[in-house]
This record gives C-alpha cells, sequence and structure tokens, in this order.
C-alpha cells in the first residue's frame, strides 16, 4: 500500500471531519425484507456443497443466520440432478467475552451425494423455504490455463527492526485469446522444522501446512486495480488481498507474473537440509469466473473504503436471484517448489 503524507491535506481533512453534519438515513423497506443468502464456491472433480443463511436486517435482534432446513436443489445444464442433503457440523470456540467458556454452535452445508462438478457445464442451485421468495443462481466453471514455467529466488533482506526472507516467483503462463479470463494465485505452504529436543542420532522434524492463502507482495501493475480519489492521495490505494486479476492487460499472450512472499521468522535463516528440514510451496493459478472475481474484488474494496471520509461504501457483489450471495466456480494449474528434501531417509516425521 502507498502511503503519502501531507500537512495542508490532513490539516483540510480534519477541518472538514470537525465540521461534517449528520444526515439522517431512512431505511427502504426492500432493504430490510427477509431474503436468503447463498454461498458456494466449487471446482471440478468436487462434489457441490452450499451454505444458506438468511440475511440480517439492520433493526433486527436475530443472532443465528443459518438455515438447516430449506429445500436446495441442483441442476446441471438445465437437467434437475438432485436435492442436496443437509449436513450439520458441531463445533466448539473460546468465548472471549468469558475466560475459560466455550461456545458450542452448529455449521450447517448442503452437499451433492452424486453430483460431481466438471468443466463446461452449467450448474443452477434454486432455494426454497417457508417465508422466502425461491431463489436461484448459477455458474460454468472455467477451464484451468496451464503454467509453462516458474522460476524462483531467494532474497534476504536486513533492516533496522526487521529481518526477513523473501520467496521470489517467476510464474510464466499463456492466456487464452479473445475471450474475457480472470486469475486468482493461491499459496501453500507446507515447512518441516528440526524439533528443539531431537539430538543428532534421533532426529525429529515436525510437519505442519498452513491454510491457503494469496497473502504475497508485488509490483506487477497486473494486480492493480486502484481508483484515483482522494482516499488514494492520503491513506494510499486499496490492497489486493485475494491475488486476483483480469487478463485486460495480457489478452492472448505470454505472460510472466512476478510476486514474492515475505517471511519474518529466524528459522528461515538457519535453514538445515542436511538434517531434514524442508519448505515446499505450491503455487496455484486459479481460473476464476467473472461473478467470483467481481465479488472477491468487492469485498476488498469495501474494506478499504471502510469509514472513509469521500468515499460511498461499496456494496458487495452479488449474483442471487431474489436474494443475495455469491456462487462461483474456479479451477486450478499448479506447480510445487521444494527446498530441501521430503521425505528423507533416517528422519522422523510428526
Amino acid at each position: 500500500m502507498k502511503i503519502v503524507h501531507h500537512s495542508i491535506v490532513l490539516l483540510t481533512l480534519l477541518a472538514f471531519l470537525f465540521t461534517a453534519c449528520e444526515e439522517e438515513i431512512i431505511l427502504d423497506n426492500e432493504l430490510i425484507a427477509p431474503k436468503l443468502v447463498i454461498n458456494s464456491f466449487i471446482q471440478p472433480d468436487s462434489l457441490i456443497s452450499v451454505k444458506i443463511y438468511r440475511n440480517i436486517p439492520i433493526n433486527s435482534s436475530v443472532l443465528s443466520t443459518e438455515i438447516a432446513n430449506a429445500t436446495v436443489v441442483l441442476y446441471e445444464d438445465g437437467i434437475k440432478k438432485e436435492q442436496l442433503k443437509m449436513h450439520s457440523t458441531i463445533y466448539e470456540q473460546m468465548d472471549y467475552n468469558n475466560p475459560g467458556e466455550l461456545i458450542v454452535d452448529t455449521l450447517y452445508r448442503y452437499v451433492s451425494e452424486n453430483t460431481y462438478a466438471a468443466f463446461d457445464k452449467k450448474y443452477k442451485i434454486e432455494v426454497s423455504q417457508s417465508g422466502f421468495e425461491t431463489t436461484s443462481t448459477e455458474t460454468t466453471i472455467p477451464k484451468p490455463v496451464e503454467i509453462i514455467s516458474i522460476d524462483t529466488f531467494t532474497v534476504y533482506k536486513i533492516e533496522e527492526w526487521w529481518t526477513s526472507m523473501n520467496y521470489h516467483f517467476k510464474l510464466r503462463f499463456k492466456d487464452p485469446a479473445e475471450e474475457a479470463n480472470y486469475y486468482r494465485i493461491v499459496i501453500k505452504e507446507k515447512k518441516g522444522s528440526l524439533m528443539e529436543y531431537a539430538i543428532e542420532d534421533s532426529l525429529k522434524i515436525f510437519v505442519y501446512e498452513q491454510m491457503a492463502d494469496s497473502y504475497f507482495n508485488s509490483d506487477d501493475p497486473i494486480f492493480s486495480f486502484e481508483t484515483e480519489d482522494a482516499n488514494n492521495y492520503i491513506f494510499g490505494s486499496s490492497w489486493n488481498e485475494y491475488g486476483i486479476f483480469s487478463d485486460e492487460l495480457i489478452n492472448g499472450k505470454e505472460y510472466e507474473l512476478n510476486f514474492h512472499r515475505s517471511v519474518g521468522y529466524s528459522d528461515d535463516f538457519e535453514f538445515q537440509p542436511d538434517k531434514g528440514e524442508f519448505k515446499e510451496f505450491t503455487i496455484l493459478l486459479q481460473s476464476i469466473t467473472y461473478d467470483m472475481f467481481l465479488y472477491l474484488k468487492s469485498i476488498d474494496l469495501q474494506e478499504y473504503n471502510d469509514d472513509m471520509p469521500f468515499t460511498e461504501p461499496v456494496p458487495i457483489y452479488n449474483n442471487v436471484e431474489n436474494g443475495l450471495g455469491i456462487f462461483g466456480s474456479f479451477s486450478s494449474s499448479s506447480v510445487g517448489i521444494m527446498y530441501g528434501e521430503y521425505p528423507m531417509e533416517g528422519i522422523e516425521y510428526q
């Protein structure tokens, strides 16, 4: 994020804030009417899973929004395939308002039993529930775009207050011509670290995997979707948190995408591959639908514009008829990068 400091601009902003007037907002009944909310992202060769909620009007006292008894019907290319079956999962989490106590809750999900998603098939979800309008939404899974190659290098960066190691990636792919394509970069990380109590004749490596994410840095212009406004000038531009981009600048071309992941842990500087330590990255180039692209972009921009003085709130993108939510899809191509060796003979992994 780019930050610019200008005393005059900030003083003007403060003067504006202190002299701002309050405006009474009259809520439109249409905006607070009860609606079904659908949330689902599907990918090829996987069962279709959908979460159903109800919206919470601003004047509501409802706490639970998940719906456990909806009728969810799946269609493929206009043909009814099956009614999705509801699955429930009970989970516990810490109650931060009451230390030492747990909150028990239930998650509901509607899942296909016989239908696995496939490329170029149009899937439609239709949801009905007493007290709500019947809602529907649809998506078609895009074909993956293959990764041609990936080059990597590492850079150690030592600063006064921060020490980091940057893993740089140069990912090359060819964008299909004469069609609009939308992408997302996702990184999976797996790491093996020598356990502190290990001794020379009994090496033990603790293996853990991080959840897939899009946490990386890049100066590549393809990732930018900032808009020029007063907030950019004062607070910097929005951050592409979900690693999404379109082919607007590269339509039909072969392109080398540059990005890097910064790691600020000292053990990466004391990396001991001869004792079994390793780090593995899996880079996924996801082909995503236009709906998914707009949805993720709107979330990012809403978070950036939250409480900004010079902008209107950004609405979350919605592709559900007579309801709210998102039904998107994606496919992936991937490439792996290994530092060290895994598994290694003579090493015990936990």
